[in-house]
């Protein structure tokens, strides 16, 4: 820093070079400061971007993790997820139908890792298959109620949901059973006796009460 002598001092200040030049000196000095605190913004700004680009990119990796179980990578759950997801859509299906399906091709816990993706979204719900394949059953009008729990029992669905339903859609299901039986004795009358007839109901599971209402029609 340059040291003026009084003369130079009175002489500058006459001719207004001595304000001029403190003032540009000054001003330099607050330039250098700003540029000094929007390169400390600028590199809290930066640091403020990377930690939540790395928290995201965590969070993604713990959302990988979670679904695919914690136990299989990305890829082998795809691949699984895929083959089962393409099993169902073609056909509706019981958790226990995929299970006997893919139990020799993948892992049983990977598996179920799957399955409890597909019943989150609803692609697999054993309480809807039942009420399906009941709907379709019911359109045949051949089939007993026992017939039908039997059918669902095959497909592996627990006899508790089964009763469920079933004890939930009771007038309805008893009203189907008794229209059946009479469908089925309708046809049989030409060709046996009331006795067969009887008999022939009997033996596919129809109850005495689905029985007697068809019977007393003829």
């Amino acid at each position: 820093m340059k040291i003026y002598s009084l003369e130079e001092i009175k002489k500058l200040s006459e001719n207004g070079n001595f304000n001029k030049e403190n003032n540009c000196k000054s001003q330099n000095k607050c330039e250098n400061s700003n540029d000094k605190i929007n390169y400390e913004d600028d590199n809290a700004q930066m640091n403020y971007e990377n930690d939540n680009a790395q928290m995201n990119y965590e969070n993604d990796n713990v959302q990988i993790n979670h679904e695919n179980n914690f136990g299989y990578s990305l890829v082998e759950f795809d691949n699984a997820k895929t083959k089962i997801l393409k099993y169902v859509l073609y056909k509706k299906r019981s958790e226990n139908e995929i299970i006997k399906k893919f139990e020799n091709e993948f892992d049983s816990d990977l598996i179920q890792a799957v399955l409890s993706d597909l019943k989150e979204k609803d692609y697999v719900n054993d309480a809807n298959y039942i009420k399906r394949s009941v709907n379709e059953f019911m359109a045949l009008r051949n089939l007993s109620l026992f017939e039908i729990k039997y059918k669902l029992m095959s497909k592996g669905i627990k006899t508790s949901d089964i009763e469920d339903y079933f004890s939930q859609n009771y007038e309805v299901l008893m009203e189907y059973e008794k229209s059946s039986a009479k469908k089925i004795a309708q046809k049989k009358f030409s060709k046996m006796e009331e006795i067969d007839i009887k008999k022939y109901l009997m033996k596919k599971g129809y109850k005495s009460d689905s029985i007697k209402a068809a019977l007393n029609e003829y």
